[in-house]
């Protein structure tokens, strides 16, 4: 060490960084100066490499504390998950999905084809799965909807309005407590269908989202 001064100078960076090898090695330190003037750089770049670990082909890589994978696998990013391919995702606290996956946005479920859907604590759905907007039900393609505190179907369903019930293709209807239906009615079916309605046989729970056929 006090015979190669001049080298001494010409690495103090080294010396900084490499207190302990300093000290364990140093004749290494004064007879292969090149080489570790090379090292740092070394040392440098592996961090980066450890830190990345990038993968290809649906493989597990860590960026930032967060998880992301390609090819419908789960994804993690700030906190959030988010997928492709059906898979399932969460994004800002919320659930959001494609391809009729389950998707909830903002503490409400949302789907696309005929899934179910849960939208400001309502559940509304297409191609006739049941929905739920603000406490009442609301389907299509002859379904159960009921809205309002009233039960509204089409093709030939029950439905209920206003405290009454009226259907269509030859189903019961009921229109200011009466009851009127077509001729190919008979009042077994009338009967029958009043009972059910009665005994709350077509029920809906709103806060469980449930829907009891009779």
């Amino acid at each position: 060490m006090v015979h190669f001064p001049a080298k001494m100078v010409h690495f103090p960076a080294i010396m900084v960084h490499f207190p302990a090898k300093m000290v364990h090695f140093p004749a290494i330190m004064v007879h292969f100066p090149a080489i570790m003037v090379h090292f740092p750089a070394i040392m440098v770049h592996f961090p980066v490499k450890i830190i990345h670990f990038p993968a290809k082909n649906g493989s597990l890589s860590r960026h930032k504390s967060s998880l992301s994978r390609q090819n419908g696998s789960l994804s993690r990013h700030n906190g959030s998950l988010s997928c492709l391919n059906g898979s399932l995702s969460r994004q800002n606290g919320s659930l959001s999905c494609l391809n009729d996956s389950l998707s909830h946005h903002n503490g409400s479920l949302s789907c696309l084809n005929g899934s179910l859907s849960r939208q400001n604590g309502s559940l509304s759905c297409l191609n006739g799965s049941l929905s739920h907007h603000n406490g009442p039900l609301s389907c299509l393609n002859g379904s159960l909807s009921s809205q309002n505190g009233s039960l509204s179907c089409l093709n030939g369903s029950l439905s209920r309005h206003n405290g009454s019930l009226s259907c269509q293709n030859g189903s019961l209807s009921r229109h200011n407590g009466s009851l009127s239906g077509h001729p190919a009615v008979s009042m077994t079916i009338l009967a029958v269908v009043a009972k059910c309605v009665k005994l709350s046989c077509i029920t809906s729970r709103m806060n469980s989202s449930r829907i009891n056929y009779c």
